[in-house]
């Protein structure tokens, strides 16, 4: 499986972002450098800026118009929770 990162926020995100990357090689995933050519698009967010947020919920809506399999880490993945597949599908 081939999986991307996108990585939204502060330089911790992008040190955790590092971290998920080798996990998922050690895991026999095969990490990518574009969501296009991806299985799986896994956005570690960010819930500082409102802003940042929004993007998010309009990233889930265009993977998941592109068929995506989505997986969320960070902040606004621990704030939202279960609301936050629900949401964007509204995107």
């Amino acid at each position: 499986m081939k999986v991307h990162i996108y990585t939204y926020g502060c330089q911790m995100n992008e040190n955790d972002t590092e971290i998920a990357k080798q996990l998922l090689l050690d895991g026999g995933f095969e990490v990518v450098d574009s969501e296009d050519e991806a299985d799986i698009v896994i956005l570690n967010t960010c819930a500082v800026r409102k802003k940042s947020e929004d993007k998010v919920y309009s990233h889930i809506g265009k993977l998941r118009k592109k068929g995506k399999k989505i997986g969320i880490m960070g902040c606004v993945a621990d704030k939202e929770k279960e609301n936050l597949f629900r949401r964007g599908a509204d995107c």
